[in-house]
């Protein structure tokens, strides 16, 4: 009998390495700047840039190099425009999924697992992201908590995705990186949670439970979910 029916999933340092990008892309934005006319040492706009970046409250959603400039006082349109184009460039080649992901995705689809997200991030954003992986055809739903105006480990995005999918918590399972909202969220509405350990980036650790499993890589969640479904 099988137990387990369906997989949400964080994206970001979940599915792949975002932290990583982001640094690739932030050089670029710099170098694209300087070449622009823009006249800070490099190393003081990757700085700056990174603070931007990974600053926990400006995560999400934030036109970063258009506020770095106006925190400088500048006001170029020709250095923006190179910043901006810069940053694109320089994410896009890096825009891979985690080792195992996609041979991971396909074994759980084999298993008649319906898959979805649940993000923090904006919806539109994620699915660039998913598009930009080329994993967006593994999953049914994408959730934003942004959209119902909340973040999680709010219940409410978590019980938007099983609604979508016609699955009980008890029949899911929750994959994401963060203690605090991933952990947090899926144990407060009765999902089997898995802290995915690998990809750990921003959580704060103030949350005192514990995730059901724990995985070092994406590929350790088949183990996971063929360990749930022999206790049905």
């Amino acid at each position: 009998m099988q137990k387990i029916k369906a997989i949400l999933f964080d994206i970001d340092n979940t599915l792949f390495d975002i932290k990583d990008i982001k640094k690739n892309a932030i050089a670029s934005a710099a170098q694209a700047m300087l070449d622009a006319g823009l006249k800070i040492e490099k190393d003081e706009i990757i700085r700056l840039l990174e603070k931007e970046y990974f600053d926990e409250p400006k995560f999400y959603g934030r036109t970063v190099i258009s506020d770095f400039l106006q925190e400088q006082a500048i006001h170029d349109p020709k250095i923006e425009a190179a910043g901006i184009e810069g940053y694109r460039k320089g994410k896009i080649p890096h825009m891979k999924p985690y080792r195992g992901v996609v041979e991971t995705l396909k074994a759980l689809k084999g298993l008649n697992c319906a898959l979805a997200i649940v993000s923090d991030a904006r919806e539109v954003k994620v699915h660039q992201n998913l598009y930009a992986l080329g994993i967006d055809h593994f999953f049914e739903v994408v959730i934003s908590s942004r959209t119902l105006n909340t973040f999680k480990p709010d219940k409410i995005a978590f019980a938007a995705a099983l609604e979508a999918l016609g699955v009980t918590p008890e029949e899911t399972v929750h994959v994401g990186d963060n203690i605090d909202r991933d952990v947090q969220g899926a144990n407060n509405i009765g999902m089997h949670s898995v802290y995915a350990v690998y990809g750990e980036c921003h959580s704060e650790g103030i949350y005192e439970g514990k995730a059901d499993f724990e995985i070092n890589n994406f590929s350790e969640i088949l183990g996971v979910v063929e360990s749930l479904n022999q206790k049905a």
